[in-house]
C-alpha cells in the first residue's frame, strides 16, 4: 500500500511538472497520459508532513525577542539563515558560509527598540500574493485583483489546466513583512508591518498602474489610497524600450508624492533590473524563422565589466519621486545580474543562487558571471504553500540545495527545516532587494510617521553604508591602431567610461553601482528619530526648475536648454567627439575640453523662479536627443560647478547597431545636496571611431530645495 501511494505522488508531481513546461523523463510521461484526472490526482495524495501549527497572539508577534543567533529557535525556525537581515557568518542553507556583517543592521532595530513597522501598509504592486500564507499577514480588504475585479489574490492552483509554478508577490511579501514569533518560517525586514496586494502584473495598462500606485482616478479601486510605501519589484523588458515617450506613467508617480499620506507623499521603492549582463533580447531583430544566428548584444560589456542594460533605461522612472534599488551580495559586492546607473538611490542584499556547489555540477552553458555567483546565498522568504507547487516544484528538477524541495531530483521526502515546502531559499534579485528597502522604511514610518517622501529620501542617503569601497570604476585605452583594451585607474591614456565611488561637494559617497550605499536600519530609523530632520530636509514641495521642451514626442518636462554658444555651432551641427580622436589624457581630470562640451548657467541671483531659487539639489534629469550610427557607443558624462562628475549614461549598453534617433532621459543622484549655482557642463564622447553622431538636443532639469 506504501509503494503504490508512493508511486502515486510520484506520478502526480510528474504530471504537475510537465505542465510547467519542464522536461519529464519519457517513459513516465507515456505512463502520465494513461492516467485520468490530471493534477487532481493529488487532492486524493494524504500528506505525511502536514500539522496545524499554534497561532500566537498579535500581541506576541509584535513584542517577541527575535533570536537570529540561535539556530534552534523554535519562534521562528528560519531566521537564523536570514544572512541579510543578521550576518554572524553563519553556513547558510546551500552549505556556503557568507562573509560577517554584510546585512542591513537591523536586529537591534527589532530588539532593542522594538520597531517592527507597526501600523505601516505596504502595497505589494506584483504578480498577487497568497492570502492565506502562514506567514503572511495580508489586508485583503484593500488588496484587489485586476483579473477577477475582487480582492481574491491567492493564486489559484491552475491556469487552463496549467499548474502555477511561481508567485513572484509572495516572495516579495515575505521579504518585507513575514511575521515574527509565530513560531513558523521566518522574520520580515517590517515584521508587524501590513502588506496589501495589486497584481498589477496580470493586467498592466495606464489606467491599472494608476489604480495600483494610489493615484486617481483609481479604476475599480481605491484601496491603494491606503498604502503607504509601494513596492515595485517589476521593470522593463529591454533597453530597447529606451526613448519612448512615457510622460503618463512619470505624472503618476509625481502625483502620488504630491497627494498620498494625506500630503506627506507615498514612498515608491523601485527594483533596478537585473540586466547587467544579459539583457534578455539576444536574438537579431533580422533573423528569420529557422535561422540558426543570434547576436549576443552584452559580449563587450561583460569583457570590460559593464552593466549592458543601463539602470535608466525604463524613460518611466526618470524622475526623482522613487527610490531605485540594486542588489549586493552576501559579500560585499554587487551583485552579478543587478543593472546598475546614475539613477540608482540606495543598495540592498539581493543575493546570489543558492546552488549547494560541494555537491551539484553547473551547467557548461551557463554563462560565466553565473557560473562564479552560482554558490552564493540568495535570500530566504515565502513561497506559495505545499510541495505541489510553488518554487519547490520550479526548481526541483534543478536541484539547486537540499532545503529546496527535491522529490524528483533524488525521490527523497522534503528537507526537515522545509518539511510542507512553503519558503524558498533561492529567492535573488532587485526584486529581492527593493523589498528590503521597502521594510526598512516601514521602520523609519513607524518611528516617525510624519516623515515626508523628500525626508525618508534624504535619512537614506545619509545613513546607508560605503561597500565595495575600493571599487575604482572601469578604464579603457587604445593602441597605436585604435585598437581598444581594458586599462585600470592611473595608466597612462587611460580613459573612465564607468565610475567608482565619488565624494561630491555635500560631502556624500556615491556610486553608479550602489547609489549612496547599502541601506543600515538602524542608523535609518535613529535618524528618523532624532528631531532633527525637519530642520535637514524641511516639508515643503519639490522645486523643479527650468523651461518645457519637447522633441519627437518624448515630454521632458520642466527641461533647460543647455547652451551650445561656447561651441559657435547649432546642436544639429555638433557632431560628437571620438575618444580616439582626444589628447592622450586622463579622461577623469578636472580639465574639460571645451570643444565637446555643451553649458548650462543656473544664475538665481536673476531670482526668476516664483517659488524660490534652488540651494539644495536633491536630483537632476537630463534629456539628450541623440542621432547615432551605435548609441551603444555613446559616453554621457555631466559636471556640476562644484566640479562633481557623474556618468549618466556607459557605453556598450544592450542598445547597439543600425542607425538611431534617441530621445532619452536620464535621472543623476551623484549630485545631492550640492548648490546648482554656476556653470554645469555635458560631455557626450563615441567610444567608436568608425561612427558619426550628433546631438540634436538636450536639456536639463534641477530638482532640490
Amino acid at each position: 500500500m506504501q509503494k503504490t501511494k508512493r508511486m502515486l505522488f510520484m506520478l502526480a508531481v510528474l504530471i504537475i511538472v510537465s505542465g510547467c513546461g519542464l522536461e519529464v523523463p519519457e517513459d513516465l510521461a507515456l505512463k502520465n497520459k494513461e492516467m485520468k484526472g490530471g493534477c487532481g490526482m493529488l487532492d486524493m495524495i494524504e500528506y505525511k508532513y502536514s500539522s496545524i501549527k499554534p497561532q500566537p497572539s498579535e500581541d506576541i508577534m509584535n513584542k517577541t525577542y527575535i533570536d537570529y543567533s540561535n539556530k534552534n529557535s523554535i519562534d521562528d525556525p528560519l531566521a537564523y539563515y536570514q544572512w541579510h537581515l543578521s550576518n554572524r557568518g553563519q553556513i547558510y542553507l546551500n552549505n556556503v558560509e557568507v562573509l560577517r556583517y554584510n546585512d542591513i543592521n537591523v536586529d537591534s532595530v527589532h530588539n532593542i527598540k522594538l520597531i517592527r513597522g507597526k501600523g505601516v501598509k505596504i502595497n505589494v504592486v506584483d504578480s498577487g500574493v497568497e492570502m492565506k500564507h502562514e506567514d503572511l499577514r495580508v489586508d485583503r480588504l484593500n488588496s484587489f485583483n485586476f483579473l477577477t475585479n475582487d480582492n481574491k489574490l491567492t493564486p489559484p492552483l491552475f491556469v487552463k489546466r496549467v499548474p502555477v509554478c511561481v508567485d513572484h508577490g509572495t516572495k516579495v511579501a515575505g521579504v518585507i513583512a513575514a511575521k515574527s514569533g509565530n513560531k513558523v518560517g521566518i522574520v520580515g525586514v517590517a515584521p508587524a508591518a501590513e502588506v496589501m496586494a495589486y497584481n498589477l502584473l496580470k493586467k498592466y495598462n495606464i489606467e491599472n498602474f494608476e489604480t495600483a500606485h494610489g493615484v486617481p482616478p483609481l479604476f475599480g479601486h481605491k484601496g491603494s489610497t491606503n498604502a503607504d510605501i509601494f513596492n515595485m519589484s517589476y521593470g522593463f523588458y529591454s533597453g530597447d524600450e529606451w526613448g519612448s515617450s512615457d510622460s503618463a506613467h512619470r505624472e503618476v508617480l509625481k502625483e502620488g508624492v504630491k497627494i498620498g499620506r494625506n500630503g506627506l507623499g507615498y514612498i515608491y521603492v523601485k527594483s533596478a533590473g537585473n540586466g547587467f549582463f544579459d539583457d534578455k533580447k539576444e536574438e537579431d531583430e533580422n533573423k528569420q524563422e529557422n535561422d540558426e544566428y543570434t547576436v549576443d548584444k552584452c559580449l563587450s560589456a561583460r569583457a570590460l565589466s559593464l552593466t549592458c542594460q543601463n539602470s535608466n533605461y525604463d524613460n518611466k522612472f526618470i524622475d526623482p519621486y522613487h527610490i531605485k534599488v540594486s542588489a549586493s551580495d552576501a559579500y560585499g559586492k554587487l551583485s552579478v545580474y543587478s543593472t546598475v546607473g546614475s539613477s540608482i538611490f540606495v543598495n540592498a542584499p539581493g543575493g546570489g543562487y543558492s546552488v549547494d556547489i560541494q555537491s551539484r555540477t553547473i551547467a557548461n552553458e551557463d554563462p560565466k558571471e553565473i557560473k562564479e555567483a552560482a554558490g552564493s546565498p540568495a535570500i530566504l522568504t515565502t513561497d506559495l504553500m505545499g510541495c505541489h507547487r510553488g518554487n519547490s516544484l520550479y526548481s526541483n528538477l534543478f536541484s539547486i540545495n537540499d532545503f529546496e524541495y527535491n522529490f524528483l531530483a533524488n525521490f527523497s521526502i522534503p528537507n526537515d527545516l522545509n518539511n510542507e515546502c512553503n519558503y524558498t531559499s533561492s529567492f535573488n534579485g532587485t526584486s529581492a532587494a527593493a523589498p528590503i528597502v521597502s521594510g526598512v522604511v516601514a521602520l523609519m514610518l513607524e518611528r516617525n510617521p510624519n516623515l515626508t517622501w523628500r525626508q525618508v529620501k534624504y535619512i537614506l542617503a545619509h545613513t546607508s553604508t560605503k561597500i565595495d569601497d575600493t571599487y575604482q570604476g572601469v578604464y579603457i585605452t587604445y593602441n597605436r591602431e585604435g585598437v581598444m583594451k581594458k586599462s585600470e585607474f592611473g595608466k597612462p591614456g587611460a580613459y573612465q567610461i564607468e565610475q567608482g565611488w565619488i565624494t561630491n561637494h555635500a560631502g556624500l559617497d556615491f556610486s553608479n553601482f550602489y547609489g549612496f550605499g547599502r541601506v543600515d536600519a538602524r542608523k535609518a530609523v535613529d535618524m528618523a528619530d532624532s528631531g532633527v530632520i525637519s530642520s535637514l530636509c524641511p516639508a515643503a514641495p519639490l522645486k523643479e526648475h527650468g523651461s518645457e521642451v519637447a522633441s519627437n514626442g518624448l515630454f521632458l518636462g520642466n527641461s533647460m536648454q543647455l547652451n551650445p554658444t561656447l561651441l559657435n555651432v547649432q546642436y544639429g551641427d555638433y557632431s560628437v567627439p571620438r575618444l580616439i580622436d582626444l589628447p592622450a589624457t586622463d579622461y577623469n581630470d578636472d580639465v574639460i575640453p571645451l570643444s565637446n562640451v555643451a553649458t548650462y548657467d543656473y544664475e538665481p541671483i536673476k531670482n526668476s523662479y516664483s517659488e524660490g531659487i534652488i540651494t539644495k539639489i536633491e536630483a537632476v534629469t537630463v534629456i539628450v536627443n541623440i542621432s547615432a550610427y551605435d548609441i551603444g557607443h555613446i559616453i554621457i558624462r555631466l559636471t556640476s560647478p562644484s566640479k562633481t562628475k557623474s556618468i549618466i549614461l556607459n557605453p556598450f549598453t544592450s542598445i547597439i547597431g543600425g542607425s538611431y534617433i534617441f530621445n532619452g532621459g536620464f535621472l543623476s543622484n551623484a549630485f545631492f545636496g550640492e548648490d546648482p549655482a554656476g556653470r554645469w557642463f555635458l560631455e557626450v564622447f563615441d567610444v567608436s571611431a568608425q561612427d558619426n553622431s550628433t546631438i540634436n538636443s538636450a536639456g536639463i532639469v534641477i530638482y532640490g530645495s
